[in-house]
Order: structure tokens, then C-alpha cells, then sequence
């Protein structure tokens, strides 16, 4: 290595290449070459072009460090999006996420690697930049502490090469080869710069020039004493140079394969025991609809921890028949179904109760004891002998005395059950679901419904007892003989003549102070029909049961063999009106009056009950007064509207009838 190193090509000129050790340049070379590389001293280089002190590797450190840091915030993202999280569709990742954990393992590797090359520039180079250095005698290369010597005594010429953002400057040697170094500058002025400060060097001769050469020369005592071989490197130095990025890469990528699928194998292993330690604390805390929801998510999403949350699940299970009833629902093969539906029969039978019977017999997963159940439920059916004891044996899917019950029992339990509440459209509607061979014992219940109500009619005492019986003996008689409960009820509200005649005199004696009711009277007349058919109803449904059954005039058009019961209201006033304090508004004392009797087919009207609502006590005329009206102002409380006086009082006048009408019935 210390004899120039001569090579040639066609027809070329020898070049004299050197390749020196920073590290073993005398004392005297290095402060030089530090001072004009670093320091910025002479003898400074002509031009310079400092590359990446990693050699092949691309970008700069601080991008090597920015990229490594992106990398490990995406890497964390990759471990901690949804981890843990048993409401998530990632806590689990799938398999096709193994490619982003190789991918950010990949890259982490490729910038550990480049951190390594880069520290061991840092820490066994020379202390400036490696790159190209072209002095007034040399060209010198530095590569970390390794120094490439081109000689300049070849040269043939200087050439500018323009292209781009950047030009380059061509060292064009007498063996053909070319050495590039890019400038910013005008790169025709540049080479023809750095052609005439080279050409003038190489005029310089010793000993007449040595200062001028050794204010030039950087290597001026190893050239005087043509001492080269003495900085030479050993050979292993010589050699180790850095690696083509492309087997960085490569080396990176293998690293990331495996490193990568550890750390998904590792993440979902970790998220997976978090997920578990999840449903173990809320079966800890005997949170039934946490535990039961993180058991659900846990079983959907899971990996590791099965057999332990078979036993979780199961031990949470024991302590309501419940929880067993769903547990066997959940996993009728688990490794506790045998034992679990075992501990679930003996609760049912000890209870002995449909409820804890049905518990049982709704689900036949898992369970081993159908028939027993099945048995002792329907006996406890029988015990009850109600409707609703048989029909909870059918809804729990009772099998073995499905036909039984639903032939014979059942009906039998409903007729009985409609016959007590005197529902005679029900008995009706169990005939239509039972067929003919219960026809008897319908018309028996009704009949008997219908004589019960009778009875009670007959020995009923008090006031409108008499009114009572007038309507709704005949009425209760043709609906026993019709065997059907249907009766329309007709309620319509008038505004007669009388009434308006009434206002008539109130206006042409008080003058505009009288409100007239005939203006309101439309708007309230529906709202009050209606409030008194539903007080209707409510009052015979609660004296008669199922035996009448009111319905609308409308919903039976084409049926004129339904009997009616006739409700008519009017508007009566009253002898005195209502005066307001200060501005002596007048409002009439509006009273409705009802009369009620039945219509039956073939028959003439019943008599009829007759009732009147009282004078109001509680409306306030002087409320609508001017003066009021401005204090509701001030004071922030909703004002009386005088449009509001007559419906407030006709709703209340209706309310009244609801409590008169009692005596009707």
C-alpha cells in the first residue's frame, strides 16, 4: 500500500492513487488537513462536496432520526389502538396486520443500522466530513478515517458541465477516467477558475517554491519525503467500507420479518390477557350484566383463555339458576354442561314453581332432565288450574302433555277465567278458537254472566237505582238472549235555540261586556262528547264487567239490530251570569244538560235518566279583567285569555256529568 499505485487504461496516462489512514498521518498532516477541512484554514481546498458520513447511505441524520421516531409512534399506535379493548373489532388483530408490524419493524431496524454506521463514522473517522476535497495538488476522498489521494500531475483538463438545478466540475485525467464534483455556481468560470489555480501550482518547483508548496500542500512532508507508505492502512481498514443501502435494506427486512411477527404475536397475547382479566373482574364485583356482556365479547373476540372462561363462566353461573339457564344456553357442550344441569334440576324441582319449571324447559340445550320437568310442571299446571298455569306450560314449550292441555284444559281454564270477569266477547272469541264441542259450555257462561249482572241490578238500592234498572234491565235482558255484549253508544252535545235566545237577552242587557258562549261552542263540543262516552264506558265497564261492550255509532253502520244506549246534551244558562270585580265582564252561567236512555231492537225507548251539571266554583271572572291581565304581566304568570273561559268552564261542566252518571248505573 505505500508504493503509488499506478493503473492504466487504453492508451492513457498512469494515475497515482493513494490510500492513506487518517490515524497514522503525522501529527503535522492531520492538524493541517483538520484546519482546512474543519476549521476552515489553510490550505483551503478549491472546491468541496461533503457527502453522508455513512458512504451509500442516503439522507442526513437528523432525517434518520425523525424517521426513527415516526416509526416507533406508529409501532405504539400498532400496540395500543384498541388494546384491551373488548368493544373493539382490533383488540385482536388479524392476521393481515402481521404486514404492519414487519413493515415499522423493518424500518426501525434499517434506522437502528444506519445509527450504527453513522456513530461508527462518527467515532473512527476523521474529524470532517467525508466527501470530495480537490486541492491545489490532489483530489482527496475521505471516507470516514480512510483518505483516497488522486494526484493531479496527470490531469488534462478541467471541464464545466451544466445540467439542472446543479452543475458539475470534470477532472478529466490522462488515463480517460473522470472525477465529478457538483457545484452551485456558474460552472463554465468554475473550471476554468480551478483549471488556472492547478495549472499555476504546477509550476511551483522545489526548492525555490517550498514555502508557496507548503502553504498549499496538506501533504507536504509525507511528498517531500515521499513517505506515503508509512500512513498507509492495514488492509482490514482498507477494506471496510460501508455496505451497498441496498443490503442494508435487505438485512433490515429479514430483521423486521421476524421481529415484526413477535410483536404481533406478542401484542394480541397481551391484549388478549387484558381482555380476559376484564371478565374476571367483573365476575369478582358480581356485576351480572357486565359480567355477562364482557363473557359475550370476550367469547366472540378471544384466543388464549377458554378453558378458563368455561370455568369463570360456570362459577359465576352456580350462584343463580338464572345464570346456570343461561350458561347451558351459551355452551350446552362445555366441559361443566353435565354438572351445571345437574345443580340447575335440583334448583327447579326444590323451587317447584312455573316460573323456575319454564326456566328449565325453554331451552333444551344442555339439558338432560326435559321429561321429569316436563312432568312436574304440568302437574303444577293442574294444581293451579288457571289460564295462565296452562298457557305458561305451552310458551315453556311443554311437550309431553302439549295435547292434553291445549284440548282440554285450557279451554276449560278460559272459559272459566272470561266467565269470572264476565267477558262475554271473550268467551265468544274461545268458542271461535276451540271449536263446536265447547259451544255448551260457552252459552252456559254467558248465560250465567248475564244472570249475574241481572241479580245485581235487581237488588241494587240507593239513588238512581229505579233510573238504573229502567235502562239496563231490558238492555242486559236482550243482550243474554242475543248472547252478544255489543251495545252502540250514541253521545252527541247541542247548542239549542233556548240557549241562544238566553244570550240574546244577556247581550241586549249588559251590552259588549257579555262574552257570548255560541263562538267557543264549536271548538269544545267534540272534546266534550268525547269525555263523556269515555265516562261512560268506564262506568259500566266497572258495574257490568264484559257484559256490555259500548262501541262507536260509526264502527257499526249496516248493523240496525244492535241496541243503543242515547245520550243527549244541550247548553243551559243559568238565571245568574258571572260578573267580573272592576270592568264588570259578564259571562254566562253555561250548564249542560244530559238525558240518557237505551234503544232496543223491536222494543219502545227505555225511560230515561236526566241530570244537570252544576253552577262552576271554580272559574274567576275577574281574572279576565284588564288590571289582572297586566299584573299576570309583571309577575311572569301565564294570563286568563277571556277565548279560554267558556271551554275551561264546559270541561269542567263534563267532568261533572262523569261523576253524576254514576247513579245511571
Amino acid at each position: 500500500m505505500g508504493a503509488p499505485n499506478h493503473y492504466r487504461s487504453a492508451g492513457g496516462e498512469p494515475r497515482t492513487v493513494r490510500v492513506l489512514d487518517f490515524d497514522r498521518l503525522p501529527d503535522v498532516v492531520r492538524e493541517r488537513l483538520v484546519r482546512a477541512l474543519e476549521a476552515g484554514g489553510m490550505p483551503a481546498p478549491l472546491l468541496r462536496v461533503e457527502e453522508s458520513a455513512a458512504g451509500t447511505i442516503p439522507g442526513s441524520q437528523r432525517f434518520w432520526r425523525g424517521t426513527g421516531i415516526v416509526a416507533a409512534f406508529v409501532w405504539l399506535g400498532l400496540w395500543f389502538v384498541q388494546f384491551g379493548d373488548l368493544d373493539g373489532p382490533f383488540s385482536v388483530q388479524p392476521r393481515a396486520f402481521v404486514l404492519g408490524h414487519v413493515l415499522v419493524a423493518s424500518l426501525l431496524a434499517l434506522v437502528v443500522i444506519v445509527h450504527v454506521f453513522f456513530r461508527r463514522s462518527k467515532d473512527e473517522g476523521a474529524p470532517f466530513p467525508s466527501g470530495r476535497y480537490l486541492f491545489l495538488l490532489d483530489l482527496v476522498e475521505v471516507r470516514g478515517r480512510i483518505l483516497t489521494v488522486t494526484s493531479l500531475a496527470t490531469l488534462r483538463r478541467v471541464e464545466g458541465r451544466a445540467g439542472g438545478k446543479r452543475g458539475e466540475v470534470l477532472l478529466v485525467f490522462g488515463d480517460g477516467d473522470a472525477a465529478p464534483l457538483r457545484v452551485s455556481e456558474d460552472v463554465t468560470e468554475t473550471a476554468r477558475q480551478v483549471q488556472a489555480a492547478i495549472d499555476e501550482a504546477a509550476r511551483l518547483i522545489l526548492p525555490d517554491d517550498q514555502p508557496e508548496i507548503e502553504r498549499i500542500d496538506p501533504f507536504f512532508e509525507l511528498r517531500i519525503a515521499d513517505d506515503w507508505a508509512s500512513a498507509a492502512p492495514v488492509a482490514r481498514e482498507a477494506d471496510s467500507r460501508v455496505p451497498a443501502f441496498r443490503w442494508l435494506v435487505l438485512v433490515s427486512v429479514a430483521a423486521g420479518a421476524l421481529l415484526g411477527s413477535a410483536s404481533w404475536v406478542a401484542r394480541n397475547h397481551a391484549s388478549d390477557a387484558s381482555m380476559f382479566d376484564q371478565v374476571r373482574e367483573a365476575a369478582e364485583r358480581g356485576e351480572e350484566y357486565e359480567f355477562a356482556r364482557r363473557h359475550m365479547l370476550y367469547k366472540d373476540l378471544g384466543m388464549h383463555h377458554r378453558d378458563e372462561l368455561d370455568d369463570l363462566a360456570f362459577e359465576h353461573a352456580k350462584k343463580r339458576p338464572e345464570w346456570l339457564a343461561e350458561y347451558l344456553t351459551m355452551a350446552p357442550e362445555g366441559k361443566h354442561a353435565v354438572e351445571a344441569d345437574d345443580l340447575l334440576f335440583d334448583m327447579v324441582m326444590k323451587a317447584d314453581s312455573l316460573p323456575r319449571y319454564r326456566l328449565y324447559l325453554d331451552d333444551a340445550r344442555g339439558r338432560r332432565h326435559m321429561d321429569v320437568v316436563d312432568d312436574a310442571m304440568f302437574a303444577e299446571a293442574k294444581r293451579s288450574n288457571t289460564r295462565y298455569a296452562y298457557q305458561e306450560y305451552l310458551d315453556a314449550h311443554g311437550k309431553k302433555h302439549e295435547h292434553e292441555v291445549r284440548s282440554k284444559f285450557l279451554p276449560k281454564a278460559e272459559i272459566t277465567d272470561a266467565t269470572q270477569k264476565q267477558e262475554v266477547a271473550e268467551l265468544r272469541a274461545i268458542e271461535r278458537r276451540y271449536g263446536a264441542e265447547w259451544t255448551q259450555a260457552v252459552t252456559e257462561a254467558i248465560h250465567h254472566a248475564y244472570a249475574d249482572r241481572l241479580d245485581l241490578l235487581r237488588l241494587r238500592k240507593g239513588a238512581g237505582a229505579d233510573e238504573a234498572r229502567a235502562i239496563f234491565q231490558p238492555l242486559l235482558t236482550w243482550l243474554d238472549t242475543k248472547e252478544d255484549p255489543r251495545v252502540l253508544l250514541d253521545v252527541t252535545i247541542v247548542l239549542p235555540n233556548s240557549f241562544l235566545e238566553s244570550e240574546t237577552a244577556f247581550r241586549n242587557e249588559h251590552g259588549d261586556r257579555y262574552q257570548p258562549v255560541g263562538t267557543a261552542f264549536p271548538r269544545i263540543a267534540k272534546g266534550i262528547e268525547e269525555k263523556v262516552f269515555n265516562a261512560i264506558v268506564l262506568r259500566a265497564r266497572d258495574r257490568f264487567g264484559g257484559a256490555i261492550q259500548f262501541q262507536s255509532p260509526t264502527a257499526e253502520k249496516g248493523t240496525p239490530e244492535l241496541p243503543r244506549l242515547v245520550v243527549r246534551m244541550r247548553l243551559e244558562a243559568g238565571n245568574e251570569p258571572f260578573v267580573s270585580r272592576n270592568d264588570k265582564l259578564v259571562f254566562c252561567d253555561a250548564r249542560i244538560r244530559l238525558e240518557m236512555h237505551a234503544v232496543i231492537p223491536g222494543a219502545d225507548p227505555t225511560p230515561s235518566f236526566v241530570t244537570t251539571s252544576p253552577r262552576s266554583e271554580t272559574i274567576r271572572p275577574d281574572s279576565y279583567d284588564a288590571s289582572m291581565q297586566k299584573l299576570d304581566g309583571v309577575l311572569g304568570t301565564p294570563k286568563n285569555l277571556i277565548e279560554d273561559a267558556y271551554p275551561i268552564l264546559l270541561q269542567e261542566a263534563s267532568g261533572e256529568l262523569g261523576t253524576l252518571l254514576v247513579q245511571a248505573f
